[in-house]
Parts: C-alpha cells; structure tokens; sequence
C-alpha cells in the first residue's frame, strides 16, 4: 500500500485503547503519549522528557489522595499509589515512586517502575494487577517509539506518529531508489517507468521529471545528442541531477 494512502487509513482507522495514568477524579497526569515505551517484563515505563518531574511536583504540591488510576480507553484497570522515597507510611497496593532515583541513581531520569507494595514486596495484599488483560493488550499494540535527532536534542514519536515516520521514511526510501536508479546510460523508456515529464517552463538541453508516485521528487535530467522533446524511447541520459524536492508544476 502506497505510503500517502497507508497514512490516511492510520488516521482514518478506529484508535486502539491506549493505557494512561489518572487521578481518581479524572485528571490525566500521563498521558498515552507521554509514555515512550513499557517494559512488560520489569513493569518499567520510559516516559517523555520532563514527564516524571512533573508529575512528582502535581502529585506531591499538596498533601491528600495520592491515588492514581491506570486506564485503558478512559476505562480503570486497576488504581495505585503514587510514593516518595521520603514517605514513611507503607502501602499495600502497586505503587510508582516517583523519586525512585534518589535511592537507585542508574535509573534513568525518565523511567518510573509499577511496583508492589512499599516499602517491600511483603507489604503487597491481594493479585497482582499489573498484568490486567486491557494494559496487556494496550501495551502490546502501542508501536514502539522512536528516538528522532534534532539540533535542538532528541524528539520522541510516539503511538501514530512513531508509525507514520516508519512508514514514510521506508516510502520514500523506494522513491530515492527510484531516482538514483537514473543513471548516464539509462534509455528515456527506463526512466518513465518511474518518472515523468514535469510541467513548466524548462532549459532546452535539460528535461525535469517528477516522479510518478510521489509528485514532489524530481529530478533534471540531460540526454545525449540533440535530445528534444518529443524523446525517442532510446534516447539516452547523459547526465543526472541529485534528487530534489518541489511541488508539481502544471503545463
């Protein structure tokens, strides 16, 4: 399926029930978004930069409910505590500490850990919650996220966005196969099997083309001998430029 038509139908489709952290009444404190990836078998979360920090402030501004709720679709799985290193009073729900690096300093600043129980596991009551069918399956179908550069330091792309990178990146990689495939010698028959002539004004000895699945990909393109238009299907390339993006011209 064609790149731009494989997009709309990620859009267009049904969104899957993705898992999110909440207050009781509601609030969102993580987003599914938010959350770049979920080890299943530690119960350890990999969140966007300045999430963790920014829930520990929510959480922690005022004293109260430190109840949180792990939804699938807007729906509870299961409820939790969130905890402070510094907290003495025990629980015996799943929890997330939320300052877990200060007593464990290789824990990247962004993870956080579903735990049972605190300060120990022995403190836990009850089955273990973490595997709730909803979360196994939101966790499951969530791509996995994708760490992108930039200049101003890594982007994270999560959930759609993770995937409609995927897919274009590889779509457009077939696409500048196409164009570098047009080399000195190939014949004007082989290169419209991809490309096209372009609309527009055009320097005599120089033919622009436009390739034909993605009309914002050409390439200049100057053929042997007195190439005019109309090209000879044997005609051949002499020499090719780099690829390069603009939009369509019309005639």
């Amino acid at each position: 399926m064609p790149a731009p038509v494989l997009m709309l139908a990620l859009l267009a489709a049904d969104p899957v029930p993705e898992l999110d952290f909440r207050s009781p009444d509601g609030t969102v404190l993580i987003a599914a978004d938010q959350i770049v990836s979920y080890d299943w078998a530690m119960h350890t979360l990999t969140l966007k930069p300045g999430t963790r920090e920014a829930v520990r402030a929510a959480v922690f501004r005022t004293g109260g409910d430190h109840t949180f709720v792990a939804t699938v679709g807007g729906k509870e799985a299961y409820r939790g505590t969130w905890k402070s290193v510094v907290e003495s009073a025990s629980s015996s729900t799943a929890v997330i500490v939320l300052d877990n690096q200060r007593l464990h300093p290789k824990l990247p600043a962004e993870q956080i850990r579903i735990d049972l129980g605190y300060p120990a596991r022995n403190f836990f009551k009850g089955d273990d919650p973490r595997g709730h069918p909803a979360v196994k399956g939101a966790v499951k179908a969530k791509p996995p996220g994708i760490t992108v550069a930039t200049n101003a330091g890594n982007r994270e792309l999560t959930g759609k966005d993770a995937e409609a990178y995927r897919v274009t990146a590889a779509w457009l990689e077939e696409r500048m196969k196409e164009a570098e495939a047009v080399k000195p010698g190939t014949t004007y028959a082989e290169l419209t099997k991809a490309f096209k002539t372009d609309g527009g004004i055009s320097k005599p000895a120089v033919h622009r083309f436009v390739s034909v699945l993605c009309p914002y990909l050409k390439i200049d393109v100057e053929f042997e001998g007195d190439a005019k238009h109309p090209l000879a299907k044997d005609a051949r390339v002499k020499a090719v430029s780099k690829p390069y993006f603009e939009r369509e011209f019309g005639d």
